[in-house]
């Protein structure tokens, strides 16, 4: 019942199934068991439960290895027994086994609060940079948290996909990403690019000017992401690529004169076209220099990206 055997802790129910009585015979085995005659010590239990809060935070396999350490226990012990235990003798326990989606870890309030906030900042950095490194989320809880705190937090995330062999850059799934998103844009047209075409197009237009995006980064990103791959040096498009963000209409204009009379044409001639369409100078300059899918291919010569 309360895992003493090396087992996890179990139910009245799941105990009386293992030994083939009724739940409310294990429940009078246990009551009287468990009845503390005056002046029973708990040195053993409050000393164990005082050991794997020196821990906090660690995974469970750490905590239960400190006890053995220590020279508590022999063996490994599992943390829910003592939880269990503690509970039926009344004894408060100051930490628990919390559960991510990528693991559990041995936490207080307090840690349990710093990985959550961890994770929260993680999700927006990567929202609006498409990718983070580790020491830019840690940054900003470095006067709370240590090192070793924040190793912990990315490991419990189960969609956290490092990026660099150092693991220190990384991708976790988010609603919105902006390097995914222009990404996207990009390969709709352009289905078969070299890897620092596609970088460079993603990182052209002006809102991207603060994110930082190594080129070793991106390409492992595209490796990692299930909608496209990189295989000699090009990222390919794959099946399932996801919408875009419908373009602005003087982008979507262009795009249609390079479709339709390019798909490379002379700055001059571009630029008379787009008049032609409602297009005015300031949008079809900043257009130039901006759109993730126009490249320019000579000193005077635009085109769409993938052209020659």
């Amino acid at each position: 019942f309360l895992g003493w055997d090396g087992g996890s802790a179990a139910t009245l129910e799941e105990t009386g199934q293992a030994f083939g009585v009724t739940r409310e015979r294990i429940r009078q085995v246990i009551a009287r068991s468990l009845q503390r005659p005056p002046g029973v010590d708990l040195t053993f239990l409050k000393r164990a439960i005082a050991c794997i809060e020196a821990c906090i935070p660690s995974v469970p396999e750490r905590a239960e290895a400190a006890l053995v350490e220590a020279g508590l226990v022999r063996e490994p012990f599992r943390l829910e027994s003592i939880i269990a235990t503690a509970r039926a003798f009344e004894v408060p326990v100051p930490w628990m086994l919390e559960s991510w989606t990528g693991g559990r870890l041995v936490v207080n309030d307090k840690a349990s609060n710093q990985i959550r906030r961890f994770h929260t900042e993680a999700r927006r950095r990567v929202s609006h940079y498409g990718v983070t490194r580790k020491f830019y989320v840690f940054s900003e809880f470095s006067s709370e948290m240590t090192p070793e705190t924040a190793d912990l937090a990315c490991s419990v995330l189960e969609d956290l996909r490092w990026l660099d062999d150092a693991c220190e850059w990384f991708w976790l799934s988010t609603g919105r990403n902006t390097v995914l998103s222009r990404l996207a844009k990009v390969l709709a047209v352009a289905p078969k690019l070299q890897v620092e075409v596609a970088h460079a197009a993603v990182m052209r237009d002006r809102r991207m000017s603060e994110t930082e995006l190594p080129i070793e980064v991106f390409r492992n990103l595209c490796i990692t992401l299930p909608w496209c791959r990189v295989a000699e040096g090009y990222v390919i498009a794959g099946q399932g690529v996801p919408e875009f963000e419908e373009l602005e209409s003087a982008e979507a204009t262009l795009i249609d004169i390079l479709q339709e009379c390019g798909p490379s044409l002379r700055t001059a001639d571009l630029r008379r076209l787009a008049i032609s369409r409602g297009i005015g100078d300031v949008f079809f300059y900043r257009l130039l220099s901006d759109s993730n899918l126009i490249v320019q291919h000579a000193s005077d010569i635009y085109g769409l990206i993938g052209s020659d």
